[in-house]
């Protein structure tokens, strides 16, 4: 591996808030945060979902730096929330385990759709409340 190759720290995320009933929940800003786990660099970045409910994140990109050649295993921790005014609710947690583009989800796209009306849990994709489109 040689200085210069970045790594894909967080992939594409597009995802659609919606009530149990599958409507859309406009104007509900939705908070990414993760962390690196081989240099503990964090970020965050929000977004407000549009008419339809719809929201996007961007990838997250890094320099490799040292990580590229010292063996480790990738670990990022990805939490996303909805932010009501009913309070906070976890919507999205995964811990990446490759730098892979669509990593999370074993080479898929993530395209999910988030229920905000329901406890955050284990039984979708991972811990939260979203669901793969």
């Amino acid at each position: 591996m040689a200085f210069g190759k970045k790594f894909v720290l967080c992939s594409p995320f597009s995802g659609a808030a919606l009530s149990s009933n599958d409507q859309p929940m406009p104007g509900v800003v939705i908070e990414r945060r993760w962390v690196w786990g081989w240099n503990g660099k964090q970020g965050m970045d929000t977004v407000t979902t549009d008419s339809n409910g719809h929201f996007e994140f961007p990838e997250v990109i890094a320099a490799a730096g040292t990580a590229a050649f010292l063996p480790h295993e990738p670990d990022i921790q990805q939490v996303i929330r909805a932010k009501m005014p009913s309070g906070e609710l976890e919507i999205w947690v995964a811990s990446k385990r490759n730098y892979s583009l669509n990593g999370e989800l074993d080479g898929r796209p993530i395209q999910v759709k988030c229920y905000l009306d329901r406890e955050a849990s284990a039984d979708g994709l991972l811990w939260g409340t979203c669901e793969e489109k």
